[in-house]
């Protein structure tokens, strides 16, 4: 995906969220947009990120995609342990 008008994909994917909390596409991009638009590294940044790859992963627990990109916002928080931890479950899913 590219992100070229940040703000409007991030009103969109909002929007969808609204009408629907459980679209997966929606929280996955929403916390990508949340991790690509920061101004630095601000630790609420990736919190928030991680809420959204939690909720996709709840249904869709074997997406190896989501999984990396959590273990990146893992890492970002300096969680070093939980993220090889959980990048070894990648795959398994593979």
């Amino acid at each position: 995906m590219v992100y070229y008008h940040l703000e409007d994909h991030n009103k969109a994917y909002n929007k969808v969220l609204e009408l629907d909390t459980c679209k997966h596409e929606g929280h996955y991009n929403l916390s990508m947009i949340t991790i690509e638009e920061r101004k630095f590294d601000d630790p609420k940044i990736f919190e928030a990120a991680l809420k959204h790859f939690d909720t996709v992963l709840v249904d869709l627990p074997n997406q190896p995609d989501v999984k990396w990109d959590k273990g990146l916002a893992l890492w970002s928080l300096k969680h070093y342990r939980k993220t090889e931890e959980f990048w070894a479950t990648i795959h398994k899913n593979l």
